[in-house]
C-alpha cells in the first residue's frame, strides 16, 4: 500500500471516529471494549431481522395484535390483507411494513424508546406512490450514505425501510 493510501485510510478511520463520539450505540447491537476495539462496534446488520420481519410468523403475530386493539378500517384493511396472504402462500409469504419491521427488532433487542432505537431508524411508505419523495429521501439520506446499512421491502404494499447507523 502506497504512501498516499494509507494516509486517506487513516483520515477516513479518523472521521469515522470523530462522526461515533458521543454517539449513543444500540447496546444489544454493538460491542465496545474501551481501549482493545479492534473491530468496528457493530455487530448487528439489518440480515439479521430481514427473515424474521418478513416472516409468517411475524406477520400472524402482528395480526394477534390488530385483532385486540380497537378496530377501525385500516386495522381491518390490514388484518385481511395479512390473511389473505398467509391463506394463499402459507410460510412462503414475505411481507413486511412498519408494523412487522418494528415487531421484529423489538423482539431482538433492547428499545427503550419508539421514537428513539439508538441507531436504528424506521422508515415507512417508501414505495407509496401518492408519496414518491419518500423514497427519494428515504433512498438519498440513508440508502446511498456510507454510514449506513439498509434494508427496503417494496412491490408489496406501501413499502418500508429500516437502516442501522454505523457512524
Amino acid at each position: 500500500m502506497n504512501i498516499i493510501d494509507r494516509i486517506r485510510n487513516r483520515l477516513e478511520k479518523n472521521y469515522i471516529d470523530n462522526k461515533r463520539r458521543g454517539f449513543p450505540f444500540q447496546k444489544n447491537l454493538t460491542y465496545v471494549e474501551t481501549g482493545n476495539q479492534w473491530y468496528d462496534p457493530i455487530i448487528g446488520s439489518p440480515e439479521i431481522f430481514i427473515n424474521d420481519c418478513t416472516s409468517a410468523e411475524t406477520i400472524n403475530a402482528v395480526n394477534n395484535i390488530i385483532q385486540k386493539l380497537s378496530s377501525d378500517d385500516y386495522l381491518t384493511f390490514l388484518s385481511k390483507f395479512y390473511s389473505k396472504g398467509i391463506n394463499n402462500f402459507k410460510k412462503d409469504w414475505s411481507y413486511a411494513d412498519i408494523l412487522t419491521v418494528l415487531y421484529s427488532i423489538s423482539s431482538k433487542i433492547d428499545v427503550e424508546e419508539y421514537l428513539e432505537i439508538g441507531g436504528l431508524v424506521v422508515f415507512d411508505d417508501i414505495d407509496n406512490p401518492n408519496h414518491r419523495s419518500l423514497k427519494k429521501l428515504w433512498y438519498k439520506t440513508f440508502t446511498n450514505s456510507s454510514r449506513y446499512s439498509t434494508f427496503e421491502f417494496e412491490g408489496i404494499g406501501l413499502g418500508v425501510g429500516f437502516a442501522i447507523k454505523l457512524y
